[in-house]
């Protein structure tokens, strides 16, 4: 499932690190578009709202909320509310050696075939307070996603 992020990126880091702390906001419309990417080895990303709620909102094709391509490095969600209503769109997806903490977070997926928080290929999430919802009904939209996960019996529509 690695990709190249095509379309439009709210923050992506290639080498390097960012932080946006603070009230702020984050909204991509585009396929393939997430609202936070790292697509490289050590990068680091922190979204902090220090007190405050920072919205990522994505609307289209394979657009995560917060999502790494490849690589190590860490994304870091503090106050943070994840909003992603396209088709296969992760809430939170964490691929290869990449870690994603959650602290008190929401993350909301709507499209079909959406997942909540998946972690593959040796990608690790933790998640701390706040909550996962897939509002979707359907055979491959599942709130968590993982190997042990993808063996829960899911109601089917």
């Amino acid at each position: 499932m690695t990709r190249c992020f095509r379309d439009s990126t709210g923050i992506a880091v290639a080498t390097g690190s960012i932080s946006l702390l603070g009230a702020s906001a984050i909204t991509t419309t585009g396929d393939i578009a997430p609202g936070v990417a790292l697509t490289s080895s050590k990068s680091n990303v922190v979204v902090d709202g220090q007190g405050a709620r920072i919205p990522i909102q994505t609307s289209g094709m394979e657009s995560p909320g917060a999502a790494s391509a490849k690589g190590s490095g860490t994304i870091v969600l503090r106050g943070v509310d994840i909003t992603t209503s396209g088709v296969a769109a992760f809430g939170v997806l964490a691929q290869s050696a990449t870690t994603v903490q959650a602290e008190n977070s929401t993350i909301v997926t709507t499209g079909p075939g959406s997942v909540g928080v998946e972690a593959i290929d040796g990608g690790n999430v933790t998640l701390a307070g706040g909550s996962v919802t897939t509002l979707m009904r359907g055979r491959k939209a599942f709130p968590l996603a993982g190997p042990a996960a993808r063996s829960w019996p899911m109601a089917r529509p």
